[in-house]
């Protein structure tokens, strides 16, 4: 089968795409035909073990992180009939015509979805839901600053956040052509410009602080983000766009009594993922089968196009994800 392979490691690393073996499946898992897939940012750190716990299925580093197709074939544990359903969800070893996926993390993919949505719904739509409700501990009323409001778990972010009750919702975004596009979908207002005006424009909007600071950016943004959240607010690191080191005033963070949590499935165990991916089927997957939700695609492509995946993120700043079309 055709499947996109890292080559070299590090620096040196680049996409391939070449024929490997197909995948071995083990009890619990459903081997799936793979329709689409989609790019994330994690992706271009061309790292084969994103998924540290996980086994990755093969011996070649296949790469990607997310998909969706229809179930060819389930092991001798699996529960429940699943041959013929169509099924998204994360898993390793992604952007390839057929991959594996532990059938405790799939999710039926709602009848309204085209392939290319529900390619671009597992990564973005699990990682905003876990930060919110999990991580961040959302209340009904629950005022939300989201930095990196244009990433594609940050457009998750603003919907899932009003479904699950909060009430001012705040975007950052370097691309200010992208501002009424945002306060169409959801937030409240839309900040841009220097670091230093973030935190008293979001005074302004909010006295004393939001309650919750969900950001995809990091680097640079800390110090600001601690001089947005109320007192007994949270923060919550989820991705780092913009760097992975930054400062704070510490005096700040502990006058306002915050907690800050970071996010990632990569050093989650399977279970810690499953008790996630079923959280989610329950509070989420209805909203996505009412069409409630529906996850934004920039562009679709074709499996060959990902080894310029840099370049295909780095496009003009549209608000959704690039999705792959394998079959």
């Amino acid at each position: 089968m055709r499947a996109v392979v890292i080559d070299g490691t590090g620096e040196n690393a680049r996409f391939v795409l070449q024929d490997v073996p197909r995948p071995t499946m083990g009890p619990n898992d459903l081997l799936v035909a793979v329709r689409s897939s989609a790019i994330n940012q994690a992706d271009l750190r061309r790292n084969p073990t994103h998924f540290e716990a996980s086994d990755l299925g093969g011996s070649e580093p296949v790469a990607g992180l997310e998909m969706a197709g229809h179930v060819m074939a389930q092991g001798s544990n699996v529960v429940g009939t699943w041959v013929g359903q169509r099924v998204m969800g994360m898993t390793p070893r992604a952007w390839a015509e057929e991959a594996i996926l532990d059938f405790r993390l799939a999710l039926r993919v709602p009848s309204a979805y085209s392939w290319a949505e529900a390619a671009a719904a597992p990564v973005s739509y699990t990682t905003a839901f876990d930060a919110l409700h999990r991580a961040g501990h959302l209340s009904p009323g629950g005022s939300v600053l989201v930095r990196g409001a244009t990433s594609s778990t940050g457009l998750g972010v603003v919907q899932i956040a009003r479904h699950l009750g909060a009430g001012i919702i705040i975007g950052t975004t370097r691309s200010r052509e992208n501002a009424s596009e945002l306060l169409g979908i959801g937030f409240t207002a839309v900040l841009g410009g220097s670091e230093e005006a973030v935190a008293g424009e979001v005074g302004s909007l909010v006295e004393g602080g939001v309650d919750l600071v969900i950001d995809m950016v990091g680097g640079s943004t800390i110090n600001s983000n601690v001089l947005s959240t109320a007192i007994g607010g949270r923060i919550v690191h989820v991705g780092r766009l913009g760097g992975t080191r930054g400062s704070m005033n510490l005096d700040e963070f502990a006058r306002r009594q915050i907690t800050m949590k970071g996010v990632t499935f990569r050093t989650r165990s399977l279970q810690e993922r499953i008790v996630v991916t079923r959280s989610f089927e329950r509070m989420i997957l209805p909203l996505m089968a009412a069409g409630v939700l529906r996850p934004r695609v920039a562009e679709e492509v074709g499996l060959e196009a990902v080894l310029e995946a840099e370049r295909l993120l780095g496009r003009a700043r549209r608000l959704g994800k690039v999705t792959l079309t394998v079959s």
